[in-house]
């Protein structure tokens, strides 16, 4: 992140999640320069079922929506995730797709943090760090 206050707004949000909460300040502080704070309009596509995971989504304002579509082109919902919530913590560590379609519901702000920055960074942080990212790749209920 560009500027020092969008650094100390990114760590606040990240550590206010509970895959992040037990970093310390500089694996904290670290993961927030490495973050990028995305815009979406109402509806923006955040990403596409069949691409590639390129990184963690941390919803800092506003909400995402999950879907998935038929051949008839019928929209199912999946999930809505809100403020303070991640999405694709899973997909970020095991090197797959998107299996849905992921809208914003607002037109707001969503944290990025790729996924070759996290591997960066994870190879650095403490075992109690490493000890989290392996809690995050378990699988989670979806609803």
């Amino acid at each position: 992140m560009a500027r020092k206050d969008d650094a100390q707004r990114a760590a606040q949000a990240l550590s206010a999640t509970s895959y992040f909460a037990d970093l310390d300040d500089g694996a904290l502080q670290a993961l927030a320069r490495a973050a990028r704070r995305l815009d979406f309009g109402r509806d923006g596509t955040v990403f596409v079922e069949g691409e590639p995971c390129t990184g963690l989504y941390l919803i800092d304002d506003g909400w995402l929506k999950a879907v998935k579509m038929s051949i008839q082109g019928r929209e199912q919902v999946l999930r809505f995730v809100g403020p303070g919530e991640v999405v694709n913590e899973v997909g970020v560590f095991a090197d797959m797709i998107y299996c849905d379609r992921g809208f914003a519901r607002k037109p707001k702000q969503f944290l990025f943090v790729e996924s070759c920055e996290l591997e960066r960074l994870h190879a650095a942080w403490s075992a109690r760090a490493a000890n989290r990212s392996i809690s995050m790749s378990r699988p989670r209920s979806l609803y």
